[in-house]
């Protein structure tokens, strides 16, 4: 597929190249950089009335001052999809979670400042949108995206479709190790809770390289274990009276998360990880990074950042 022709405005996009790729569907790049292609797959009819009903749905929502890629249209043919807006020079906020061989890849890729950017803007972002009524619904590093300059830090929201206004018990679609425990275990849809719980898994991810359930006792195990891990069933990484499940691996979280930061991942995984009226919200996210980005330092010689 080297173009998509627009269902309402005849217009010929051209693809570039793939820039995600999920459980819901992959997206490309349109030449011109003002726009990007999702294709969730093939098209039936059913589908395609439901996805039309989900682009008219976001268009008549109060989001065009968020930074989120508004729906254009759907395309013609035999393929389900649609031409989105998206900012240029953007990356996956997956390209953080995957260090390379380059000893500097911390730095280069912005350092601890930049991260902690990114998270202060997603969760203020997240925190708009709860505040407007709406939720994600799929919050994971797919379908986020940031700043490719490691000076900048940039983040917009890719996958609108998701959003809504409540997800019925059963109906939440979600990208396995980002979702909620009540929603992994079938008893909850999204909301603003899971919404901020998912941001919290992010947010330790991106911090450590470590998903806080994914220790060595998880990357022994069988595949079923994980999943209970998912749903809040076995201790995260650091649990502060149980170790079983520790990670050998990622960065030293002492060295990436203040402590006020970590009071907050110890409230939502491990005190609060089943309450999920008493997890810690995006609101509050917002408050707690934006005071820890007042305690970085820029270190004179080598331009690293960390915590004074």
């Amino acid at each position: 597929m080297k173009s998509v022709i627009g269902e309402t405005t005849d217009a010929a996009y051209q693809l570039d190249e793939e820039i995600g790729r999920g459980a819901q569907g992959r997206v490309f790049s349109i030449k011109g950089g003002r726009y990007a292609f999702k294709l969730l797959g093939k098209k039936n009819s059913k589908d395609a009335q439901l996805l039309q009903r989900k682009i008219s749905y976001i268009k008549t929502r109060d989001i065009s001052d968020l930074n989120i890629s508004k729906p254009i249209e759907q395309i013609k043919g035999e393929f389900l999809g649609y031409i989105m807006e998206i900012a240029t020079d953007m990356m996956s906020l997956e390209k953080l979670l995957k260090p390379t061989n380059d000893l500097n890849w911390w730095e280069i890729t912005g350092g601890l400042k930049k991260r902690l950017m990114v998270l202060k803007k997603l969760s203020k972002l997240l925190a708009d949108l709860h505040s407007r009524g709406l939720i994600y619904g799929d919050l994971s590093p797919k379908n986020v995206f940031i700043s490719i300059d490691k000076d900048f830090a940039e983040v917009y929201l890719i996958d609108v479709d998701n959003i809504t206004h409540l997800s019925k018990i059963g109906d939440a679609f979600y990208t396995p190790g980002y979702a909620a425990p009540e929603i992994v275990k079938g008893i909850s849809g999204a909301d603003t809770y899971t919404d901020d719980y998912s941001f919290s898994i992010l947010a330790y991810q991106l911090l450590t390289l470590n998903h806080p359930f994914v220790g060595d006792h998880i990357n022994n195990a069988d595949p079923e274990l994980e999943e209970e891990a998912y749903q809040g069933k076995v201790p995260w990484i650091e649990h502060s009276t149980d170790n079983i499940n520790k990670s050998t691996k990622g960065l030293e979280s002492s060295i990436t998360i203040s402590g006020k930061m970590m009071k907050e991942f110890i409230n939502t995984f491990e005190i609060n990880i089943l309450n999920k009226l008493k997890r810690t919200s995006t609101l509050k996210w917002t408050e707690i990074l934006e005071t820890s980005l007042t305690g970085i330092l820029v270190c004179a010689s080598c331009r690293n950042t960390f915590f004074y």
